[in-house]
């Protein structure tokens, strides 16, 4: 079992979950790692996800620094501590993923009858601890399916962030988050939720958050979950910023400076990539995503030094 010293190592780790894929985990980890890199804050994102997405959104991928969640793998397995692929970005770290996830899995599941559920659930939890204190916020971009992956990021995890679409699948896929966290609680009880926020919405969502807030507020039985910020639904900006390796606010950069699109019609070089005008405001949704997530870390922790 982990010491109070180690936990306390682990108080800025949070883990983004929900039962589901398509609600935005991925983007979510990449874009507040990298707002918060910049903002000089020193960030490691951890992939969990054997699909490892989060390699094509911060570009790493086509680099070949990715290792297939190799390293993670024998660290996790063997209770030594995680070793980051440096700088990806200026502050920011990665832990990698890839099939070597889907194979930690099958091992630790294996494990469960010979080392005990709690020896199993801390596994990431032991290797994550020595390394975390040389980070000011620790992002685990946990898969959507996977009990087993999902509950050692919940066992390794101070917080938890859900994404969640408005519509009735993305909510029902809380309630599974939900068991997981409840199965979490038994070998880490100071794991809670930091919120949850709306992901690929309309830009008017005023009733439609105010609906999903009474349902989400009720499965998860808090009283404010809901981040003010909504993800708007931009797919086109986010296909670019996928495909190009960039985050949304670095390509929010390259569409201040490209050509207006009547000198474009002029000059006939209509046929260059252009970053989609819609950038500009997805960008300022994740600014205020990570604005509201730095506020509330601070807030609780204000809460608990005055208790």
């Amino acid at each position: 079992m982990l010491t109070t010293e180690q936990r306390r190592g682990l108080s800025r780790v949070i883990a983004v979950a929900t039962g589901k894929g398509g609600v935005g985990k991925t983007s979510i980890t990449a874009n507040v790692a990298g707002l918060l890199a910049a903002a000089e804050m020193r960030v490691l994102a951890v992939d969990l996800d054997s699909q490892s997405n989060l390699g094509e959104d911060l570009g790493y991928t086509a680099t070949g620094r990715g290792d297939h969640g190799e390293a993670a793998f024998q660290a996790i397995t063997t209770g030594a501590a995680l070793t980051p692929i440096r700088d990806v970005r200026a502050n920011l770290d990665v832990i990698p993923a890839g099939e070597y996830t889907e194979d930690l899995a099958g091992v630790l599941d294996a494990r469960r009858g010979r080392r005990g559920e709690e020896a199993v659930m801390e596994s990431l939890a032991v290797s994550l601890a020595p390394i975390a204190g040389d980070y000011d916020v620790v992002l685990l971009d946990c898969p959507p399916k996977g009990r087993v992956i999902q509950e050692i990021a919940l066992a390794a995890a101070r917080w938890l962030l859900i994404p969640t679409k408005s519509d009735v699948s993305s909510r029902k896929a809380i309630s599974h988050i939900a068991d997981r966290f409840t199965a979490a609680r038994t070998v880490n009880p100071e794991v809670d939720l930091l919120g949850v926020v709306l992901f690929g919405s309309g830009t008017s969502t005023t009733r439609l958050r105010q609906d999903t807030l009474r349902e989400i507020a009720a499965d998860l039985q808090a009283e404010d979950p809901l981040f003010h910020a909504v993800i708007r639904h931009a797919e086109v900006s986010a296909v670019q910023a996928r495909n190009s390796g960039r985050l949304v606010h670095e390509l929010e950069e390259v569409a201040r400076t490209q050509e207006p699109w009547y000198t474009r019609l002029r000059t006939r070089t209509t046929d260059q990539p252009v970053v989609a005008s819609s950038v500009t405001g997805l960008a300022g949704d994740y600014q205020q995503l990570a604005e509201e997530i730095v506020a509330r870390l601070e807030k609780h922790e204000t809460g608990e030094t005055d208790r």
